[in-house]
Formats: structure tokens, sequence, C-alpha cells
């Protein structure tokens, strides 16, 4: 067979190839077809850094931030949990002497119980220094604010998950570009008898370092999506646990989360971190992926 048989047989090759991958007109000489096909794994290579930076910036950006903020609420809403008992029994306390303190304006009066003398026998309330309407005014701030933080781990918890679906759809896209690209690496990458009018030809190692890449970050979003159901519960279980907040009297329970309000959200805030023991995420690798895309994006 001779040269010119040789290249005639391999445009007729290369046009049934172009047909079968749905080309359609004539074909564009050799020269503009690997050019064009330079730029093509060019703009697959930005399309996939355009993906991981976008999965990246959400897990840390948004994710991250968004978990953070939970664990301060949460964190608040232990604190309030925590007086209001003990404001439940002053008031009780002050239900029990409802005369406090004299109305007597005598300077020897308004100054009992007041000096270095804690033990003063002139002391005549037993709520102590405080008067029932500043406590009152502490139990009802503390209500108030309990309900308001409350609401903000209901928004928190919407957001987060919402944040958790904008993740799921950029994996997604990741996903159909590996399909796609992996398609495309088993035609260019033939052997090098068949692929001799091709001269450029992918990287393998690129190529590869991408589809690795992506495997990484299903694993990752694996564990963020175990890791906010856990949360999830943990949450509800705090909306939901509402006994004993104004009650001083609380009965203990071996199950902390069918326990008093107090100590489900003492739980919580104990398991809620992401480097806690009951955590779904394996902190190590999760921080080492994001730091090795972060340097590899700058």
């Amino acid at each position: 067979m001779t040269t010119t048989e040789e290249e005639q047989e391999r445009r007729i090759r290369l046009e049934y190839e172009r047909f079968m991958m749905g080309g359609n007109g004539p074909s564009a000489p050799l020269e503009t077809r690997d050019a064009r096909q330079v730029f093509s794994i060019k703009k697959e290579e930005r399309k996939y850094q355009q993906i991981a930076n976008r999965f990246v910036a959400i897990v840390k950006q948004e994710w991250i931030f968004v978990d953070d903020e939970l664990q301060t609420v949460l964190s608040s809403i232990l604190n309030v949990r925590t007086r209001l008992p003990i404001e439940a029994k002053l008031l009780a306390l002050s239900n029990a002497n409802p005369q406090g303190y004299d109305d007597d304006d005598d300077d020897e009066i308004q100054w009992r119980g007041r000096g270095y003398n804690k033990n003063s026998k002139n002391r005549r309330s037993d709520m102590g220094y405080l008067m029932r309407q500043d406590v009152e005014l502490a139990f009802s701030h503390d209500l108030k604010q309990h309900e308001r933080l409350m609401g903000h781990v209901r928004r928190l918890l919407s957001n987060l998950a919402q944040v958790h679906q904008s993740l799921g759809r950029t994996l997604d896209e990741g996903m159909r570009w590996q399909i796609t690209n992996e398609s495309h690496y088993a035609l260019l990458h033939l052997d090098q008898e068949q692929c001799d009018g091709l001269h450029v030809i992918p990287s393998k190692s690129q190529l590869i370092s991408c589809f690795v890449v992506l495997e990484e970050m299903e694993i990752i979003f694996a564990m963020l999506s175990k890791e906010l159901y856990r949360k999830q519960c943990l949450a509800h279980a705090v909306i939901n646990a509402l006994d004993g907040l104004v009650d001083h009297h609380n009965e203990t329970h071996e199950n902390d989360l069918a326990g008093s309000g107090i100590k489900v959200a003492s739980r919580c805030c104990r398991e809620w971190p992401r480097g806690s023991e009951l955590s779904c995420v394996q902190l190590s690798r999760f921080l080492a992926f994001l730091n090795k895309q972060t340097s590899s994006s700058n």
C-alpha cells in the first residue's frame, strides 16, 4: 500500500469516527482539528477547576459558617436554660414571702443587711439582695430571648439544608463532567498506530488527577450528608425538649435526650462540634482536602 493510499485510508477512518461522534458537515483539516482539540482540553480543565473551586467555596464559606453559627446559638440556649430554673426558684421564694423588704424609709432599715456581715440578722428577705421586680424582669427577658434563639435554630437549620442542596448540585455537575471526559479519554487514548494522525493527545496524569479529586469530593459530600442528618436530630431534640425550664425540681434521666431541656441542650453542645467523637466527619481527611484544593487553586 502506497503512502497516498495510507493517507486516504486514515482520513476515511477519521471521518467515520467524527460521524459516529455526532459530527456533521465537511471535515476540517488535520492541523485545524488538532488546534481545536488543544482548545477543548484546556476548556475542559478550566471547567473542572471551576467546579472544584465552587465546591470548596460552598463548604468553607457557607456550610462550615452556618454550622458554627448553629453551635453558637445552641450554646446561648444552654446558658439561658441554665438561668431559667434559678429565676423560677427565686420567684417561688418571693411568693412564699410576699412582703420582702419593709417599706420603711428609715436609713437604718434601708441599709440593713448591706454591710460586711453577710449573715446579718436584720436581713428580712429570703431573696437576698434582689427585689422581686428585678427577678421578674430577668425571667421575662430570658424567656423572650429563649424564643428568639429557638427561631434562629430553625432558620439556620433551613439555611444549612439549602447550602447542602447547593453542594449536591455542584457535585452532580462534577459527576457529569467526569462521565463525559471519561468517554473522551477512552476515545483519544487509543493505540499509537490508530492515533498516528493525532499529534495532540491529552495528558493522562492530568485527567486522572481530576477524576481522583472528584471521587474525594463525593466522599466529602457523603460525610457532610451524614453529619447534617446527625445535627438535624440534635437540634430537633433541643427544640422539642422544654421540660423543666421553669421548674427547679427536675428529675434526672439516664438518657439525656429523654431528660430535661437543660440536659438535652448540654448534650447537644458536647456532641455538636465536627471534631467530636460522634461526628460523621473524618476531620483530618476533611481539612486535608480543603487545604489541598485551596492551595492548588491559588
